[in-house]
């Protein structure tokens, strides 16, 4: 994982752990509906962003981006739910 990568995770990481509370709320069953929606789109443009400005990155990625995007968040989704 490139230098960048790491930060980010680890920002983000950080970030859910500090509000890992109301997260559990609007993540829930009980939470208001759309949040989740909301959340993960937010997350994937997030993503997105910082992914388009590593060129080499878009050029060497063999699936469409909304599929990789699909991919990874999701993947950070269920571990912030569980």
């Amino acid at each position: 994982m490139k230098k960048g990568q790491e930060q980010l995770a680890a920002t983000l990481f950080s970030s859910i752990k500090m509000h890992s509370p109301i997260l559990k709320i609007f993540l829930s069953d009980h939470g208001r509906t759309g949040f989740h929606l909301r959340f993960r789109d937010a997350f994937s443009e997030k993503v997105r962003f910082n992914l388009e400005k590593n060129e080499s990155f878009n050029v060497s990625l063999k699936v469409p981006m909304k599929y990789f995007l699909s991919f990874i968040t999701s993947a950070f989704l269920g571990l912030i739910e569980q």
